[in-house]
């Protein structure tokens, strides 16, 4: 004959067991890492419950404690799935609705940076260019000594029918203001114009680019203030005020693209070459470029030279 034994947990969920020749007098119960308590073990005598709590312990439940069990009839117990549950002895839990959590805004700085700034290309490209320029590859790149570059010819496709030139910003300099980092991009759109349409000599900066510039609204300028050179292999620039830039840059400005990404990036620190130390003359100043720690003395003075710590 079958009998039906149930136990209590501290939450007041009822567990129950059955079994054929078996009276239970106690249920070992645990704590799972949810916090819902369930019957872990039953046994016929007390005295056994104390290992087999130490031994779900030591599974990994959070707590185990040992209950009494009691007979019930079986009109009171209902199978569902295999598995005999109490029917109507567990006290009915209402849920309380959990709180909605907003999903955490996803960062892709890559894909922000790019959008904006493809977004500006295409925007520059109809507004001072006429939509006269071919494709071109977008990067971020460190250059030295420059807030950005041209590079003609630089990527083509597999089957090498299409070539196009790359146009990189350095993110080293992208702390400036947006309307800085913007012309930037323009002065580089103009060297573009000027390797499909101009004359381009030898140090990059000719008379054809330096027309395109002031066409589009930005002086050259060797010193990047009014006055300074406008052609030549050193030349940055200045907005003219009021000029096609400065216009069309402000409605660029008003439709709410991405810059968060537009900061300075941080330097990229070079090991030093200890194969090239400087070595000076005390007397007559003399210079030389050598290992470290290199013994030598001055041929016009006789004197030891000094490693520089430059």
């Amino acid at each position: 004959m079958t009998k039906h034994f149930i136990a209590e947990t501290p939450d007041g969920t009822l567990v129950h067991r059955s079994s054929q020749s078996r009276e239970y007098t106690h249920a070992v119960i645990v704590k799972d890492s949810s916090g819902k308590w369930g019957a872990y073990s039953w046994a016929s005598r007390h005295d056994l419950t104390a290992a087999r709590m130490k031994e779900a312990i030591n599974r990994g439940y959070k707590e185990a404690n040992v209950v009494e069990a009691s007979g019930v009839a079986a009109k009171d117990i209902t199978h569902k799935g295999g598995f005999a549950e109490m029917k109507d002895l567990s006290p009915k839990k209402v849920e309380e609705p959990k709180p909605e959590i907003e999903p955490i805004k996803d960062l892709n700085p890559t894909k922000s940076m790019y959008d904006t700034l493809y977004s500006a290309y295409d925007f520059f490209h109809g507004q001072l260019f006429d939509m006269e320029l071919t494709p071109v590859v977008l990067l971020v790149h460190r250059k030295r000594n420059a807030h950005g570059y041209f590079w003609d010819q630089q990527w083509e496709t597999k089957d090498g029918d299409t070539k196009m030139p790359e146009i990189a910003l350095n993110p080293q300099t992208m702390g400036r203001s947006i309307t800085e980092v913007l012309s930037t991009l323009v002065h580089e759109m103009a060297h573009q114009w000027d390797a499909l349409y101009g004359k381009v000599p030898q140090h990059g900066h000719g008379k054809t680019w330096a027309a395109k510039m002031e066409e589009v609204g930005l002086m050259p300028s060797t010193t990047g203030k009014p006055g300074g050179k406008k052609t030549g292999r050193h030349v940055t620039h200045y907005v003219i005020e009021e000029g096609p830039f400065a216009e069309a840059c402000a409605k660029f400005l008003e439709q709410g693209h991405d810059f968060s990404w537009f900061s300075p990036a941080k330097a990229t620190i070079k090991k030093r070459d200890r194969s090239k130390v400087k070595h000076t003359c005390p007397c007559c100043g003399t210079n030389i470029w050598g290992k470290e720690n290199l013994n030598v003395r001055c041929g016009d003075c006789d004197e030891p030279m000094v490693e520089m710590d430059v």
